[in-house]
């Protein structure tokens, strides 16, 4: 009898659909490919990501960055509020973030949206008074841009039960040099891979909050 082996899938992300290989010194594991718009509709897809933006401008790039870490980085739920969802629910426990700050706050009470959050959902969630909503994976908002930026100033943040985690971002020269420049755009541990070269450098590591 042979063991089974399990195979690590990377979603690899652009604005576009990416090569299948963009640089040699990616993390190993069996490649699918995705534009970012196609990434977040799909209902089923790796969870560990390698972000490649086009290299055909800086500020193209810094842009795609941006919308791609707004869009997939969202933190495990606080540590008693994922205790509390896994009683709730079969299958897969949550993922765990660190424990919940000392003191009542919005942050305290949590609204678990599970399955597609639609434009309708989200009109309908606002009336709850938890600022701290729970879905299943980024990939479960369906929301404009324009929506989420209203939730944002109605201070809702977000926790995702399965967070995707970006593993990687290909870069070119210029693109790594402005990120080394600012590692605040880092949302949390990511190594950058310069297109042309084989070694990657680490960017300072630091945990996502609910957001």
């Amino acid at each position: 009898m042979t063991k089974a082996t399990s195979t690590t899938w990377l979603a690899l992300v652009g604005s576009g659909r990416p090569p299948a290989r963009p640089v040699s010194g990616l993390p190993r594991g069996r490649i699918r490919r995705f534009s970012l718009a196609a990434y977040l509709a799909a209902r089923r897809a790796p969870d560990r990501v390698v972000l490649c933006p086009s290299g055909e401008s800086l500020a193209g790039d810094l842009a795609f960055l941006r919308r791609a870490w707004e869009r997939l980085i969202l933190a495990a739920p606080p540590r008693d509020i994922a205790e509390a969802i896994r009683g709730l629910r079969t299958g897969d426990p949550p993922a765990l973030g660190p424990p919940s700050a000392r003191g009542r706050g919005p942050l305290h009470r949590a609204l678990l949206l599970e399955g597609l959050v639609t434009e309708r959902r989200a009109r309908s969630a606002i009336a709850s008074p938890a600022r701290l909503w729970v879905v299943e994976s980024p990939r479960s908002l369906r929301l404009s841009d324009a929506t989420l930026s209203r939730l944002k100033r109605s201070r809702v943040r977000w926790a995702a039960l399965k967070p995707v985690v970006v593993v990687a971002s290909v870069a070119s020269p210029k693109l790594a040099g402005a990120l080394s420049a600012s590692l605040r755009a880092f949302p949390e541990s990511v190594a950058i891979t310069q297109a042309g070269a084989d070694a990657m450098s680490r960017a300072r590591s630091r945990r996502p909050s609910p957001r």
